[in-house]
């Protein structure tokens, strides 16, 4: 992709122009994240808000300037750009040979994350995605999600496809703060102040494999940079039960996003589902 080997300066003036327009002109969704924005903090004044929400529109765009420059980027570059917090937990479950879950969101540079993992944490990544109608879309996020090692694995299959690995470590990586397919089944939480939905088969996958779970935590120290940090939720996920694993890592989830709103995915319709008799 030609794009991609852009420098970032040149890269960075087309995310200007596409907040622009993007915001200023056509309003990507602007309705939602107002709505989004208003529902999980009614305590802050209009003006707190806006800020909030034009720096998520100027992130949203670098995001997407990340992302295309991830086909070509090399290791060296995304080392210095992606940094793993000395002493993370996740450190030494690594080097105890563990089998571990760790649990992200929609935060800072998610892809970046699954791209960098093999080589940040020196070990083998799964990264676990909801696959796509559109056949050329997943191709292309596969290739890139994969372009270092990282194995992505649709999540109907990660299951069965960890119960195979006898011996670890290796890391399987959930986006978890999406809409599950059905609500009917969800694990149910306050999260961001609204009732909302989680998949919670992340954590009955732990619990039958034995797992450690880790929650990762993510700071944008500045524009093109990131920190990434670990919370250990458990070393044996036997020992919790899959609702006290989505208590902890949901928590987690929340904390992680309010120390830095503006930089959260608040353009996904993520509060689509009602609970039932609520």
């Amino acid at each position: 992709m030609l794009l991609s080997r852009l420098p970032f300066f040149i890269l960075y003036g087309i995310s200007n122009f596409l907040y622009v327009i993007g915001y200023h002109i056509i309003g990507y969704r602007k309705a939602v994240v107002k709505d989004n924005l208003l529902h999980s903090f009614p305590n802050k004044t209009e003006e707190e808000r806006l800020s909030i929400e034009r720096k998520f529109y100027k992130h949203l765009f670098d995001v997407i300037v990340e992302t295309v420059k991830g086909f070509t980027i090399s290791e060296k570059e995304l080392k210095k750009r992606l940094k793993l917090k000395p002493r993370s937990p996740i450190e030494k479950l690594i080097a105890e040979n563990r089998k571990i879950l760790g649990v992200m969101t929609h935060k800072g540079n998610w892809e970046w994350s699954i791209v960098a993992g093999p080589f940040a944490l020196k070990t083998k990544i799964f990264g676990v995605y909801k696959k796509l109608k559109n056949v050329p879309m997943e191709h292309f996020i596969k290739a890139k999600r994969g372009r270092y090692g990282s194995i992505p694995v649709p999540m109907e299959k990660i299951y069965f496809t960890l119960r195979e690995l006898k011996d670890g470590p290796f890391v399987a990586a959930f986006i978890a703060d999406q809409n599950p397919a059905s609500p009917k089944n969800a694990y149910w939480t306050d999260f961001l102040g609204r009732e909302t939905a989680f998949m919670s088969g992340y954590a009955s996958i732990a619990r039958k494999l034995d797992m450690a779970v880790i929650s990762s935590k993510v700071t944008k120290v500045k524009r093109g940079y990131y920190e990434l940090d670990t919370v250990l939720i458990t070393e044996n996920a036997k020992e919790m039960s899959v609702d006290e694993i989505m208590k902890a890592t949901c928590q987690v989830m929340e904390d992680d996003i309010l120390a830095q709103p503006a930089y959260w995915l608040w353009s996904h319709r993520r509060w689509k589902h009602k609970k039932e008799n609520s």
